[in-house]
């Protein structure tokens, strides 16, 4: 079988990352090779530091499907010369 380059290795530097190995392993063309559910779980990508945020911390939007005006959202805060 004829081995290609790595394009996600040639498109970034960062290579040695554990978010790009694991990305890696996830695409992997050959099934054999791809990374299993289980083991991505236990991957050095989720103990990285700083650790995700709490979900009561990330940002929100306004929901168009709720009902919100999204066109006005936020328009008190900008200001355009």
């Amino acid at each position: 079988m004829r081995a290609y380059p790595n394009s996600v290795e040639c498109l970034f530097f960062m290579t040695l990352l554990p978010g790009f190995d694991m990305l890696n392993k996830l695409l992997a063309y050959d099934p054999n090779r791809r990374i299993s559910a289980e083991a991505a779980l236990d991957h050095d990508f989720f103990g990285e530091f700083p650790p995700a945020k709490a979900r009561e911390l990330m940002p929100t939007y306004p929901s168009k499907a709720a009902g919100a005006d999204v066109t006005t959202a936020g328009a008190d805060t900008c200001t355009l010369t």
